[in-house]
């Protein structure tokens, strides 16, 4: 079980009762952890090849409240470059 994700694309939206209350959302959840070799070494942060989701809870809100469906997010072997054909 990941416990630790990096939040990526924040829409901002705005309620008709309180315009001047922007609220955010993430889009997309990434899967990562933090790692580092020594107490004295900065952290660093890598995927833990877990999968990468939308954020559930804006998906629905934005089908029941806008009719709009957001897309899922393809397999990682999609979304990764081909190394295999010529550049």
């Amino acid at each position: 079980m990941n416990l630790l994700y990096l939040a990526l694309g924040f829409p901002e939206m705005v309620r008709a009762d309180e315009p001047q209350k922007p609220r955010y959302a993430p889009l997309m959840l990434v899967p990562v952890t933090l790692d580092r070799q020594a107490a004295n070494v900065r952290f660093r942060l890598r995927y833990s090849e877990g999968d990468i989701n939308t954020n559930l809870s804006l998906q629905e809100k934005l089908r029941v409240d806008f009719q709009v469906t957001l897309p899922e997010v393809p397999d990682l072997e999609e979304l990764s470059p081909d190394t295999t054909s010529p550049r």
